[in-house]
């Protein structure tokens, strides 16, 4: 099952898909790190 998508699916917009699959990985990061390993501007992760 692809997180991304069924959160896209369910109304999420791509940014908060991403963003929220990241930081339900389990793992502590800063924005910075969310930011890289999503594939999201750092300014929008703050926004999500």
């Amino acid at each position: 099952m692809n997180v991304t998508k069924e959160l896209l699916d369910i109304g999420f917009t791509e940014y908060e898909a991403k963003v929220y699959a990241v930081l339900v990985s389990g793992d502590l990061m800063s924005a910075n790190d969310i930011s890289k390993v999503a594939g999201v501007p750092r300014g929008r992760v703050y926004d999500v």
